[in-house]
């Protein structure tokens, strides 16, 4: 049986058109095709991607223990930064492209793709040292993206959506009260909410 991402009954209640991809139910459009295409290239479309990949590795020396998977140069990211990478193997051959986003030096999230994620989650949590720890949101978190020319007034609810403003491959975060609930992103194609 295929996954579901934590809004498929909102889907479901939107009539949404599911397929299968990558072990997921995903929802793939709702007026039709054409309609929804016309709709994102010259308006705004938001897409539920939370079948991706969703991780985070947090402790003391992560970022060292995460330079030795991928070929870029974490070191040089700063806090709200993130990396279009590939995680490799031990001989250098690429596992699946990925994009690291930076919290801290002691704190990163990944974004990887759904149909390696199970592969992804094990080769990473193999390779990394004792007092790194490794978390896999990847059933329990949203992953949203709004892509369109027209996307800023949607986003304005969200306390101005700052991201809007952020170059490529930069996050941020949106507290509600004392929380971290969101922490928005944009990466290479689009802009991204992640809960």
């Amino acid at each position: 049986m295929n996954r579901r991402t934590p809004l498929f009954d909102l889907h479901q209640g939107l009539s949404a058109r599911f397929v299968p991809f990558g072990g997921w139910e995903m929802p793939v459009q709702y007026q039709g095709i054409v309609a929804e295409h016309h709709a994102v290239r010259s308006g705004v479309g938001l897409f539920d991607v939370s079948h991706m990949g969703k991780f985070t590795v947090t402790g003391s020396g992560v970022t060292a223990a995460l330079q030795r998977l991928v070929p870029s140069n974490l070191e040089r990211l700063q806090d709200g930064q993130a990396q279009y990478t590939l995680l490799l193997n031990d001989q250098g051959g690429v596992i699946d492209d990925v994009i690291l986003y930076r919290h801290s030096a002691d704190h990163w999230s990944w974004i990887v793709n759904a149909a390696t994620t199970d592969r992804d989650r094990d080769w990473i949590s193999a390779h990394l040292p004792k007092g790194v720890t490794f978390a896999d949101h990847s059933a329990d978190r949203i992953l949203m993206a709004i892509q369109g020319p027209g996307r800023s007034p949607y986003c304005t609810p969200l306390r101005g959506c700052p991201w809007i403003t952020y170059p490529a491959l930069a996050m941020g975060s949106l507290h509600f009260g004392s929380n971290p609930a969101l922490w928005p992103a944009r990466d290479i194609r689009a802009k991204t909410v992640w809960r």
